[in-house]
Formats: C-alpha cells, sequence, structure tokens
C-alpha cells in the first residue's frame, strides 16, 4: 500500500449503477412483469410476484411499501459498490493481466503442437516399421542360414555316400581280384594234382581200363572211337584180343582219363565248390572289419 493521502484528485469517482450484479451474483428478470430484481429477492418490487410461490401477492404492495423496498435495493446496491471499490487494489497495488494471445498465435501453437505430434507420430512408425524390417531381415538371414546349413549337410552327406560307395566298390573289386585270384591259384593247383595222379591215358600206353560194374580190362590203349553216338576206347589185350570199352560204362576215375569232357566237368565241379569255399572265407574275414 502507499503512504500518500487520499485526496479529492486520487478517490475514485463513485456513482449507482443500476441493475448492476449483487455479491450474491446478477440480477434476476421478474417473469410477470419483466423487472430486474436481485438475485436472492424473494418478492418483485414491480409487481408483487413471488419467486417461490410463482404467484402476486394478494393486494399487490402499496406504494410506500414499494418505495421502501427500492431504497433498500438503492442502499444495497450501493454498499455492494463500496464493498467493492474498498476491495479492488488500488493504482499502485493493481497487477495488468497477463497478455492475452491472439488468434493468430493460438492457431500457429496449435499448428506447432499437431506438426510436433505428426512428427512423433512418424517417427515412432518409422521407429516400428526399421524394427519390424530389422527383425524380418534378422528371420530371413536365420533361415537362410538354415538352408545353408541344411544344404551343406546334404552335400556333405552325397560326398560322403558317394566316397562311401566308391570305398565299398574298391573294396568289391579288391575283394573280386583276390577272389578271382583265389579260384585261379585253387584251378591251377588242382589241375595240377589231377595231371599228377590221374592223366590223360595217351596212345600206345599200357593202362587198366575199369567199368562201373567192377570189371578190370588191362592192356594197351589204341586209340578213340563213336559208332551210333557212343564213343569208346579201343583197348589191346593179350587174352582177349581187341576191346572196345564203351566210355560211358568207366568208373568216373578211368572216364576222367579218357574223356576230356567229363574231366572238365569234373574240374569245373571242384572250383564251383572251391569258389563257394572262398567266397564263404572273404566273407567271414570282412564281417570283423565291418563291426
Amino acid at each position: 500500500m502507499s503512504d500518500t493521502p487520499e485526496t479529492d484528485a486520487t478517490r475514485p469517482d463513485l456513482h449507482v449503477i443500476h441493475d448492476a450484479p449483487d455479491l450474491h451474483g446478477a440480477g434476476k428478470p421478474c417473469p410477470k412483469c419483466g423487472a430486474k430484481a436481485p438475485a436472492d429477492a424473494v418478492l418483485c418490487v414491480q409487481c408483487g410476484y413471488n419467486f417461490k410461490t410463482g404467484k402476486n401477492v394478494s393486494g399487490g404492495l402499496s406504494p410506500e411499501t414499494k418505495r421502501l423496498i427500492a431504497l433498500g435495493a438503492v442502499a444495497g446496491v450501493i454498499l455492494v459498490g463500496g464493498l467493492v471499490w474498498f476491495l479492488l487494489p488500488k493504482e499502485e497495488e493493481f497487477v495488468p493481466p497477463a497478455n492475452i494471445p491472439s488468434e493468430e498465435q493460438i492457431a500457429a501453437d496449435r499448428a506447432a503442437r499437431e506438426q510436433k505430434l505428426a512428427e512423433e507420430k512418424a517417427a515412432k512408425e518409422k521407429a516400428e516399421a526399421d524394427k519390424k524390417a530389422a527383425e524380418e531381415a534378422k528371420i530371413a538371414a536365420e533361415k537362410e542360414a538354415v538352408l545353408q546349413a541344411q544344404a551343406e549337410a546334404e552335400a556333405a552327406a552325397a560326398r560322403a555316400a558317394e566316397e562311401a560307395a566308391a570305398a565299398a566298390a574298391a573294396e568289391a573289386e579288391a575283394q573280386r581280384q583276390a577272389f578271382e585270384a583265389k579260384k585261379a591259384q585253387a584251378l591251377e593247383t588242382f589241375r595240377a594234382r589231377l595231371d599228377a595222379t590221374e592223366p590223360m591215358i595217351q596212345p600206345g600206353e599200357t593202362v587198366e581200363l575199369r567199368t562201373r560194374n567192377g570189371l578190370v580190362q588191362k592192356g594197351v590203349f589204341k586209340r578213340y572211337g563213336r559208332r551210333d553216338g557212343v564213343r569208346f576206347a579201343v583197348l589191346e589185350t593179350e587174352l582177349n584180343g581187341t576191346l572196345e570199352i564203351p566210355i560211358q560204362d568207366m568208373d568216373p576215375a578211368t572216364r576222367r582219363r579218357c574223356d576230356a569232357e567229363f574231366r572238365a566237368a569234373y574240374i569245373q565241379r571242384f572250383i564251383d565248390a572251391k569258389a563257394s569255399q572262398i567266397q564263404a572265407a572273404q566273407a567271414a574275414d570282412a564281417a570283423p572289419a565291418a563291426k
């Protein structure tokens, strides 16, 4: 507060303002006559309308009563005006109101807020899109890596299968060659033994020819002959002279010495049996290696 004393020049000009708002708020119009009345008035001073009952006071008000009511209303207005003047800050205490932004400034602020929101939304959407793209790229890379690993594994398995097949083929070829070598060796050994124990009979050789019924003919072998599809050996004996002994009637050992075809078949049966034995031995040798 200022210490300067009030004078007529500094004291504000007081005057009655009709229809001014009281301490209870703005006045209210009478629905009956339209006259203004205080907000908390019960009766209209002009026509006697009762605001609470909605009816007029019987007989109306006397002019004196109306005058008194009007004077009371004026005195109330003066009292309210004085209180308002007393309560209002003086010039040195008056604080001017803050600057009220213009419509252009309000529009500019609204546009700035909307722009900021739009930028934040766009940045958020971009971040989400980038995150989604990164996740999709990561998934694609992982999928590609899995496919690449599968392809490499399949290629390695194929190479391993090829190598195993080649090794198996090489092993099979080695076994075949070993089998053939053993078979050839067995055949050569068997033929040598057969030639030593049961050589083919040559013309002019003294021999004993045995038949399947146990008969033995001893003499000098002359030649082989054939009559009516039957092959025979011609033998010159001392007791019986020249004999023709059918080869098919000879026992196996004698026939192997006279019949080349029978001898070859005998050798083939032997080598077939021997081959089975060789294969069985190879299989037995391969079984522990496979385990």
